[in-house]
């Protein structure tokens, strides 16, 4: 969460006394779910100062930081949390805090003690007894909450008879837990008494409504923005897990396969996307489960991934309803057409252990101007980088050199066919007999699928020999395509779940149920199971037209 500090021009003192109204009226509103992310970005521009806590230095926010502070992560806190039954657990730390990272409370009183020292020296009130001390001198985590707890008393979630010897006693406990209280609450307004001044219930009289931006003959499709079932929020985290692209591995928009056919659209072809306020180019895949006239792309696809537009979310809408202040992120009316960028990269390949990020970074900023390009991790037990890049343009050399000393293969002999003509580049790099690094680049990148399951395999590419430089998009020896992957858990990919499934007897439940025990997907988290249920149905599927080909 950043820290902000702005100088109002009639005093010249810290905003948090005096705010300048533009820039904070813009954060107030967009705080919580940053609709309108262009704003947003323009106020921490215009701040003289942003100081940001934070655990991962590749965040959005962080490239507008002056001043990057480094946090603890989940299993480095110590202190409480508090789950959606109202159940506050005293939680203890597992791990010591990494290198300089310090915990969120101790981050924030270090700087407002430092603030408030310099607020001081300026002469500036602090509406309190000098003598008093500082009003963040907290010494240990306890004592804040010991302050949050006080400021509890009387309300109707009062915790005032909490405190973190009966947490770690009695176990966790629910709000609201007032002073002389010998249990939490199970359930809250059993006496029809609720938190209002005269006690009585507030209700919301809803009336849903049309979508804010319909679409109409200039913006004909809806986008639909939502979730990745692996990734969480802006990839912050997630995003650095390899194995967790093994189902979605790379920024898609997905369209509906109607409109794919009216538009001419194929799977792999690059198109943008545009709404009245931004664009961003695109790889294309057909969907069947999508209504015609609409379209689906993740919403966690921003700048720290994607070159060619804004991201994702610089499509959407500032709009808030006017009640919950929740945006209206997940329609808004986009024109879809093709883009025409011939020219095609791909470079993907391993790299030494804990350098994928520092790749990733290096990498898009080699290709930031490009009309599209997207850097993404994977790998399950190694560590790659996968970068895809477009442009009407062939792509030079010294680009090309750029991007293999990002991959650590500038100074490796490599296999190279190179057509200066056409622009076309096909190098290779193997060590002991399997691939480590493949770069394409022209026209045709055909090859791509059969290069990279050689190099996921870690398969004996010395047998290729040369043909290794061969193009097109059929292998010259047989490969075993293991298809996407489907189980992140166990790392199962979908051609052993579809043989399993075939292979069993009895109907869907039973197939499913015979897919778990052969190959062990969905036997952890059971996230794959939808997706493993849809296998069964297009199982089931061939299965009848099978059968019914055979009767005639």
């Amino acid at each position: 969460m950043p820290m902000i500090a702005t100088r109002s021009p009639d005093t010249g003192v810290c905003a948090r006394c005096r705010p300048d109204p533009a820039w904070r009226r813009a954060l107030r509103e967009h705080n919580s779910h940053t609709p309108d992310a262009g704003r947003v970005g323009e106020a921490l521009r215009r701040a003289d100062v942003v100081v940001l806590q934070d655990a991962f230095a590749d965040t959005a926010t962080a490239a507008s930081a002056d001043l990057l502070l480094p946090a603890t992560t989940w299993g480095e806190k110590s202190g409480t949390v508090t789950n959606s039954e109202r159940r506050i657990s005293r939680v203890c730390a597992a791990l010591d805090p990494y290198g300089e990272a310090r915990a969120d409370w101790a981050i924030a009183a270090g700087f407002a003690r430092r603030l408030e020292s310099a607020l001081a020296a300026r002469g500036i009130e602090r509406r309190r007894d000098p003598a008093a001390g500082s009003l963040f001198a907290w010494p240990d985590i306890e004592t804040v909450w010991n302050e949050h707890r006080g400021l509890t008393r009387g309300r109707d979630l009062d915790i005032t008879g909490l405190s973190y010897s009966l947490l770690e006693r009695l176990g966790p406990q629910q709000w609201p837990m007032p002073a002389g209280a010998s249990a939490g609450t199970a359930r809250l307004y059993t006496g029809r008494r609720f938190a209002s001044a005269d006690g009585r219930a507030r209700f919301a009289a809803i009336d849903g409504g049309s979508p804010a931006e319909p679409t109409d003959e200039t913006y004909p499709p809806a986008l639909l923005p939502g979730r990745l079932r692996d990734q969480w929020h802006g990839m912050s985290r997630t995003g650095l897990v390899g194995r967790l692209f093994g189902h979605e591995p790379e920024p898609v928009i997905e369209l509906a396969g109607a409109d794919c056919i009216a538009g001419g659209l194929r799977d792999g072809d690059l198109v943008q996307i545009a709404s009245r306020r931004g664009a961003q180019v695109l790889p294309l895949r057909r969907s069947e489960s999508l209504q015609p006239g609409t379209a689906f792309v993740a919403m966690h696809w921003g700048p720290e991934f994607l070159a060619g537009g804004a991201g994702i979310n610089a499509l959407t809408l500032p709009v808030v309803d006017p009640v919950s202040q929740q945006p209206e992120l997940k329609h808004c009316a986009v024109r879809i057409g093709r883009a025409s960028l011939p020219q095609r990269l791909v470079a993907f390949g391993w790299l030494e252990a804990g350098r994928v990020v520092r790749a990733r970074r290096e990498l898009l900023a080699l290709v930031r101007d490009l009309p599209f390009a997207s850097s993404v991790p994977f790998g399950r037990d190694a560590e790659g980088v996968l970068l895809r890049a477009a442009s009407d343009q062939p792509f030079d050399t010294t680009l090309i050199r750029a991007i293999e000393t990002a991959f650590g293969v500038s100074e490796t002999p490599l296999a190279t066919l190179d057509d200066p003509r056409s622009g076309g580049r096909r190098h290779l790099l193997l060590a002991a007999g399997r691939l480590r690094f493949v770069l394409l680049a022209g026209a045709d990148t055909e090859s791509e699928p059969w290069l990279r399951e050689l190099l996921v395999q870690a398969a004996d590419a010395a047998a290729f020999g040369s043909r290794l430089l061969a193009p097109g998009a059929t292998p010259p020896l047989a490969i075993e395509h293991r298809g996407r992957s489907v189980c992140n858990c166990v790392g199962v990919t979908e051609t052993p779940i579809r043989a399993a499934l075939e292979s069993a007897g009895g109907g869907r439940a039973e197939r499913i149920e015979a897919a778990r025990r052969l190959t062990g997907c969905g036997s952890q988290c059971g996230a794959c199971l939808v997706e493993v249920g849809r296998l069964a149905d297009d199982c089931l599927r061939r299965l009848g037209e099978a059968a019914v080909g055979t009767a005639a």
